[in-house]
């Protein structure tokens, strides 16, 4: 495959992916934040969310420079590209993991 075309997919694939996610995050983890307002794990939730999204920009907007300089930066961007896009499908499974344990013991079950 060619250079070009993987850094198109690689920008294209992550900046939707970022915008969209950290959307679709912040929104849920709203709902969930409100279940566990003022407690310790709120209190870490927030530290841990921020954090999360701290890293995952700083990743991709180092990928989007070393991209923009040079179309050969494509391999050593990719798996750097593939890691942020396996940890933010893990944040999410666990985002979502997370709130449906919190619904279960606001429930009392």
């Amino acid at each position: 495959m060619s250079p070009i075309i993987i850094k198109t997919v690689i920008l294209w694939a992550g900046w939707l992916l970022f915008i969209g996610g950290t959307i679709y995050i912040l929104l849920r983890g709203k709902t969930l934040l409100n279940m566990v307002k003022g407690s310790l794990i709120g209190r870490l939730t927030v530290g841990l969310m921020v954090g999360f999204f701290v890293e995952l920009l700083s990743v991709l907007i180092l990928c989007t420079v070393l991209l923009s300089m040079s179309e050969q930066n494509v391999y050593v961007v990719l798996p750097f590209f593939l890691a942020w896009l396996i940890v933010f499908f893990i944040a999410w499974k666990v985002m979502r993991k997370t709130r449906q344990s919190i619904e279960k013991m606001v429930a009392g079950k």
